[in-house]
Order: structure tokens, then C-alpha cells, then sequence
């Protein structure tokens, strides 16, 4: 039985490699080396954290009358990948809410409630670390 083998011929092809980091100046020397163009991006205001949380959240129950604006007002000097985290760690609390009844022997639900803003609103007041990041990087630029 013989084999055939297609080769993929790449000499014409473009490759695009986007790379992300709210630390730019603890890349490595080689790695900047290989990157021809940089752009910095900044951090983004008010209305393009609206548009950020939204994005985040498209996919997650949220529930109604949930104030993004608020939100992004409290969340000033976040950077994108701040706010994930930040709502990554707020759905958390949904489903440890879940586990919280089941440890107690209380009557559970199948799905976790829908997020709300006091979630996000709980995990901002508790944790620092992600706004000191931020802080940290909005002063480098």
C-alpha cells in the first residue's frame, strides 16, 4: 500500500502573531527582539469598559436591571483582562452558593442563580490584587 503525502508549500503564506501584556517591561529582551511593531493600547475608559463587561458577559445570566455603567464607573483603572477576572471570580460565587446548600443538607438548584451586581460588587471590595496591577501598569504609561 502506498502513501501519498500532500505538502503544504509555505513560502507565500502570512502569519500574524498578536500578543497582549499589561507589563510591558518585564518581556524578555528575545522576545522583543522578535516583535517588529508594538502599540500601546492604554487603558480603556469608562465607556469601552461598558462595552468589555458586555462582551465578557454575553454568555452568562446576568440578572435583570444589572448596571453595567455602574460597574464600569467602579471599576476605573481596570484593565480587559482585569474585568475577566473580576467576573470570572463573581460567577464563582453563584455556584459556591450551590455548594454552601448542598454542604448544609438544603434543597439545591440545578443551575446557578443568575449573577448579580452585588457579586461583582463583593469581589471588587475584596480583592485588591487585581486593581493593584492595574494601578501598577497605569503608572508605566
Amino acid at each position: 500500500m502506498e502513501h501519498s503525502y500532500s505538502a503544504i508549500h509555505l513560502a507565500n503564506a502570512r502569519v500574524m502573531i498578536l500578543a497582549a501584556t499589561n507589563q510591558p517591561l518585564e518581556l524578555d529582551e528575545a522576545i522583543l527582539r522578535r516583535i517588529p511593531q508594538a502599540f500601546e493600547i492604554g487603558m480603556p475608559d469608562c465607556s469601552e469598559r461598558v462595552k468589555i463587561l458586555k462582551t465578557i458577559l454575553k454568555c452568562e445570566k446576568v440578572e435583570e436591571g444589572f448596571d453595567y455603567e455602574h460597574v464600569a464607573r467602579l471599576c476605573e483603572e481596570y484593565t480587559g483582562s482585569d474585568l475577566f477576572e473580576l467576573c470570572k471570580q463573581a460567577t464563582y460565587l453563584a455556584v459556591s452558593d450551590i455548594l454552601r446548600d448542598e454542604k448544609e443538607g438544603k434543597p439545591t438548584r440545578r443551575a446557578p442563580r443568575p449573577m448579580s451586581q452585588s457579586d461583582l460588587q463583593y469581589v471588587l471590595a475584596t480583592s485588591m490584587t487585581m486593581k493593584v496591577a492595574a494601578t501598577e501598569y497605569s503608572r508605566l504609561s
